[in-house]
C-alpha cells in the first residue's frame, strides 16, 4: 500500500488531497512526507482504538470511528 503512495505521487502531481482508511502508524510517514514537502491535504479514517497517535498528529484532518457492532 505504501507502494502504490509513493507511485502516485510520482505519477499524479496533480492530485491536491490523499484519503487513508487506516490506523496504522506506518502510514504516518508518507502522511508527513505529503503535507511537509508536497502540501497535499491527507485525511484519515479509522476505527475508535486502533488509531495510531502518530498517525493522527501527521494528518490534516481525521475521523475517529466508533466500531459498528452486528455485521
Amino acid at each position: 500500500m505504501l507502494d502504490h503512495i509513493y507511485q502516485s505521487i510520482l505519477k499524479r502531481n496533480h492530485i491536491e488531497q490523499y484519503i487513508l482508511v487506516t490506523g496504522d502508524g506506518h502510514f504516518h510517514s508518507v502522511v508527513a512526507y505529503l503535507r511537509t514537502f508536497l502540501d497535499k491535504i491527507v485525511g484519515v479514517f479509522a476505527v475508535m482504538g486502533s488509531f495510531s497517535e502518530q498517525l493522527k498528529n501527521s494528518a490534516t484532518w481525521y475521523v475517529d470511528k466508533a466500531r459498528e457492532s452486528g455485521r
